[in-house]
């Protein structure tokens, strides 16, 4: 089972790279599929969100489980903040 640590690694880890490298091609990726989710309803945004929200299942569960005693909600809370700040 991952750690807290390693989880929030995994997940902030290729964004910070892809946001500090002008040349990362993942920085490309990252722009399109911010700007797709904040576009009208469409295939693609409905695609991504629903790609989205299977990983973010999986992320809950193994929050949940590095985590036992946060609730749920917290953890949700939490995910939220951090996910607003990556986004930034």
């Amino acid at each position: 089972d991952a750690t807290v640590d390693e989880i929030a690694k995994a997940i902030a880890q290729p964004i910070i790279t892809a946001l500090s490298d002008p040349a990362s091609p993942d920085r490309a990726l990252l722009r399109i599929f911010d700007r797709t989710l904040s576009a009208p309803e469409g295939e693609l945004r409905d695609w991504i969100k629903g790609s989205l929200a299977r990983v973010d299942a999986e992320l809950m569960s193994r929050l949940g489980q590095a985590l036992p005693d946060v609730s749920t909600e917290e953890l949700r809370f939490r995910w939220d903040c951090v996910a607003g700040i990556l986004r930034g």
